[in-house]
């Protein structure tokens, strides 16, 4: 009694908030700007709804606010309250960093830096389409009346990290917003049983986030029959060990015809592949037809025959994230066809998959296009082009990895370089041989010494000054020596000091006559000289 008594005294301070909203009309707070100041629980700007560790998980909404115009002594003392609703708090948030500009409809249009919200003739607050309210510490809903009032035009709610713990207190809210699309409660610990959901029904919720808030299988399927059009969930840190879903004898038995845009959540079941029995066992859910798209980071299932009923449960499901999980194997994903037929995305990033084998298992997946593999600790110790490479020859069917497309040229060079990886090799894996028939024998790469040579075979021809040859042999040139360290050389063949000889290179490939080597501090190197060149040592006596 105590605690309702709070609740309906709180419901009396929203009415109040109410009235102050029409004082606001009736004292004219046209045109005037107030203090900027943030909302109690908010520290930013503009809140922005996110998953815990994958993209995907929320949509950025704009921060609003809503003047209190020229009656700041008609607000109740709302911080002396212990339990704040989720319409007082609206109050506070909405009531800051706006300036009020009359419209053509005798309407006070409060506008804020990122979105205008409405305050009608009537004194009603109406919100924008998408509004946050994360981190403002709401633990009930408050005055139903109020809600369906201000949210006549809501089509995506944030409660993200809030106090919420009855969900009887979320559905008050959620009822009373009849456009509802999208709901975050993230990070409200929700672990109160569910009220009496005997005859309600959401069909216009499509996504729905349910990260970190203690929720129970039971639970989530009772959701499911409140939320029958859902598109997208979001389950992740939830703690999940299994998966604790009714095995479904309606999937296997049913024709499922998938869906031909993301958006779409339509299914498409023979007529007599259901029986009376099953079509009047509608309270107890048995498949989701209709989601496509599940979040199911952090969890803490190991086993990939528990990851297997999700498929079973949602057999529509086209993306699927299971990045930061620990599973090692994909044992069992000989059944993937059956499991998850129209699975196009799959994320595994930073999970422990031990082998290559269990890589390849991916290629069971039919209509598997798009896989997630970094962080993976047996892949990252080896270079990124190696484990790229290897990862494209093994799966035929991607053509996305790691979020980048996998091209023509690139497929074609990863499958070879496979084939040459194993060609020293005596027992050869079965895709070797796919590949092989696919590309015919390949021939190793031939090994490419960058690294520039340093000695040089060339001839010497010492002549007299009459150009007759005296003396001629072959010698392995340092050709990082200089022409002065040369002529020291060549004195020696030469039977000369080096000051009764004078020095000349023949390119024999240019072919232009030798060319007289004048400068004595020059590296040999710098005459580009190749094998079968000529140094002419021309005698001065």
């Amino acid at each position: 009694m105590e605690e309702r008594d709070k609740i309906e005294s709180l419901q009396d301070s929203e009415t109040h908030l109410h009235e102050v909203a029409n004082c606001m009309k009736d004292n004219g707070t046209h045109g005037q700007v107030v203090d900027q100041r943030p909302c109690s629980g908010i520290s930013t700007p503009a809140e922005t709804i996110k998953s815990e560790s994958e993209a995907h998980a929320g949509i950025s909404i704009p921060r609003m606010a809503v003047s209190s115009g020229d009656c700041p002594s008609l607000l109740p003392n709302l911080q002396s309250e212990v339990l704040q609703s989720f319409v007082r708090a609206v109050h506070e948030k909405y009531n800051e960093d706006a300036i009020a500009v009359p419209d053509d409809t005798d309407s006070i249009v409060l506008v804020p830096k990122t979105g205008p919200v409405k305050l009608t003739a009537s004194g009603n607050i109406v919100l924008p389409k998408q509004v946050s309210m994360s981190g403002c510490e709401i633990s009930v809903a408050g005055d139903p009346a109020l809600i369906q009032k201000m949210c006549q035009k809501v089509r995506e709610l944030d409660l993200m990290e809030n106090n919420i713990s009855s969900w009887e207190e979320i559905f008050t809210i959620i009822e009373c917003i009849p456009h509802l699309t999208f709901l975050n409660i993230t990070k409200n610990q929700l672990t109160s049983n569910l009220p009496d959901l005997t005859g309600r029904t959401l069909p216009q919720l499509t996504h729905l986030v349910l990260n970190n808030t203690l929720i129970t299988w039971d639970v989530l399927l009772k959701l499911l029959d409140i939320f029958p059009s859902l598109e997208e969930l979001h389950l992740s840190l939830n703690g999940f060990h299994s998966v604790e879903l009714p095995s479904s004898s309606l999937h296997s038995s049913m024709v499922l015809t998938p869906p031909s845009t993301p958006s779409s959540d339509i299914l498409m079941i023979s007529s007599d592949s259901i029986s009376t029995s099953q079509s009047s066992a509608a309270s107890a859910t048995m498949a989701c037809p209709s989601l496509q798209k599940l979040f199911f980071i952090g969890n803490k299932v190991t086993d990939w025959t528990e990851i297997s009923k999700l498929g079973t449960f949602f057999p529509n499901l086209t993306f699927l994230l299971l990045s930061e999980t620990d599973i090692k194997t994909l044992d069992g994903a000989d059944h993937a066809g059956e499991c998850f037929p129209h699975l196009q995305i799959l994320g595994l990033n930073r999970t422990l998959i031990e082998s290559w084998e269990e890589v390849e298992k991916l290629r069971l997946f039919p209509s598997l296009t798009d896989i997630r593999l970094s962080g993976i600790p047996f892949l990252e110790a080896m270079p990124e082009i190696i484990r790229r490479q290897r990862t494209i020859a093994l799966l035929p069917n991607i053509t996305h990895l790691n979020g980048s497309r996998i091209g023509e040229t690139e497929r074609e060079d990863a499958e070879r370089a496979y084939i040459r990886s194993f060609l020293d090799k005596g027992e050869k894996p079965a895709r070797y041989h796919e590949l092989v028939k696919l590309h015919g024998k390949v021939n190793p790469l031939a090994k490419v010494v960058l690294k520039p040579r340093t000695h040089i075979r060339v001839k010497i021809r010492v002549e007299d000054m009459n150009q007759q040859v005296l003396k001629s042999e072959e010698l392995d040139l340092d050709v990082t020596q200089s022409v002065r360290d040369l002529k020291k050389v060549v004195s020696n063949i030469a039977g000369r000091p080096a000051s009764k000889f004078h020095l000349y290179y023949d390119d024999k490939q240019i072919n232009m006559g030798p060319d007289k080597l004048r400068f004595m501090d020059r590296k040999l190197f710098s005459y580009n000289l190749t094998e079968g060149d000529e140094i002419i040592v021309e005698c001065l006596d």
